[in-house]
């Protein structure tokens, strides 16, 4: 049997860094809600299912329109479209619908080694 052992630290970065961490929730957080609002109004008007990537080509779309998409990592807004990919599956299979992000829920992030 494989035991696993889990690591807990905290951070204390630097104002460049908080800054840094704080727009890419802020980016991320956006291109959520986005999608959401998007897959919600084409799903009500037409009936059609917007896939994940459909999303991603929009996300490149997105990035043309709102330039401070491009300055936080590309790869945690792919992954935000990932998420709201799983949050569809579940909602299929539960019926509870999906919620907008907000600011004010706190996120602990977990480093396991």
């Amino acid at each position: 049997m494989k035991i696993y052992k889990t690591y807990k630290f905290r951070l204390y970065p630097n104002i460049d860094q908080q800054e840094l961490i704080n727009k890419t929730l802020g980016c991320a957080r956006f291109v959520y809600n986005t999608m959401l609002y998007e897959k919600e109004t084409l799903y009500k008007e037409n009936k059609i299912k917007k896939t994940k990537n459909d999303c991603l080509k929009e996300l490149a779309l997105l990035k043309q329109t709102y330039p401070w998409l491009t300055e936080v990592d590309s790869m945690a807004l792919t992954t935000t479209i990932f998420d709201l990919e799983d949050a569809f599956k579940n909602f299929y299979r539960t019926k509870y619908f999906l919620k907008y992000k907000n600011k004010d829920k706190k996120i602990v992030i977990e480093l396991i080694i």
